[in-house]
């Protein structure tokens, strides 16, 4: 540090900016003369003018230029989700401030890209997973495409939300038979063209790409081989699929079933009165349409 020989000229102050990387209050008022001589800006100063936190910094930025989403921001500034670097980036590009932390992760808020690059792969999950940006990547996506929203549970609960609105919507709404779209009535899907004509265009793309195509191919399966296994007894669930060999899913209780590959189920009762006898329904996942059912099976319960 240069030692300050001269009081400035009250007048015509000079272009002085001193930066100390630590808190007044553990420097020992080392530079208590030039703080007499002029203007201290830190984080928590009076008037808020001076107040350098980025939480207020920030707020006084998006106010201006991106008003509606001002809030959000500086909750995520607070909570340890932005850096100054990424709101700098964010303040260039005004129009995208909306979905910034989509911006700041897959470089983009293009519907298209941003859906094919979450749906073909992973990569994104951690830096979704550390900008709690689940929520958001759930509501973009589920805007672009006419739904209300898609689960966020988990990064791979929405990535297989995701491929199957994408796959299915696809196979429903565009040239389908009238006796096959009865089997999935029950599937949220978009009713709108530009929704459905978006769908469309991003599942044409993803198997147009070389570099995506093996992702597509390996979602297709996924989407086709997912399988819901319902316990009955008199038309009504008395069981539900404990565990299974391969493919289980715990949180939906679906099961990856495979051409040519048997897969060995344990089926748990939740009730044990009033039936002899159950049957074992296959459903398929999304439509819950029913594809087989075993015979008869008896029961016989000892307490």
């Amino acid at each position: 540090m240069r030692k300050a020989d001269h009081v400035p000229n009250a007048m015509c102050p000079p272009k002085l900016l001193v930066y100390v990387p630590k808190a007044r209050h553990d420097s020992l008022q080392a530079l208590v003369e030039l703080e007499a001589a002029g203007v201290v800006i830190e984080p928590g100063a009076t008037p808020w003018q001076r107040n350098t936190r980025l939480r207020v910094i920030a707020d006084r930025v998006f106010r201006k230029i991106a008003p509606d989403q001002a809030e959000t921001l500086c909750r995520q500034v607070e909570e340890g989700l932005l850096s100054l670097e990424e709101l700098d980036k964010l303040s260039r590009e005004v129009d995208v401030a909306q979905s910034g932390a989509i911006q700041l992760i897959f470089g983009t808020v293009s519907l298209m890209d941003v859906a094919l690059k979450f749906a073909a792969s992973p990569d994104h999950e951690k830096a979704l997973v550390s900008k709690q940006a689940l929520p958001e990547l759930a509501a973009f996506l589920g805007k672009g495409f006419g739904l209300q929203t898609l689960n966020a549970a988990s990064s791979e609960e929405l990535r297989r939300g995701l491929r199957r609105l994408l796959l299915m919507g696809e196979f429903v709404c565009t040239g389908t038979p009238a006796e096959v779209l009865e089997r999935y009535a029950s599937l949220e899907l978009p009713e709108q063209a530009p929704y459905i004509e978006r769908i469309r265009e991003v599942c044409c793309t993803w198997r147009s790409r070389t570099d995506l195509r093996p992702a597509y191919l390996e979602a297709a399966h996924s989407v086709e081989e997912e399988m819901r296994v319902a316990v009955r007894a008199a038309r009504k669930e008395v069981g539900v699929v404990a565990m299974a060999a391969y493919g289980y899913e715990e949180g939906t209780r679906e099961i990856l079933l495979r051409d040519g590959q048997p897969n060995a189920l344990t089926l748990m009762l939740t009730e044990d009165k009033g039936f002899e006898h159950i049957t074992v329904h296959v459903l398929d996942a999304i439509s819950q349409v029913e594809l087989t059912k075993s015979e008869p099976l008896p029961v016989s319960l000892a307490f």
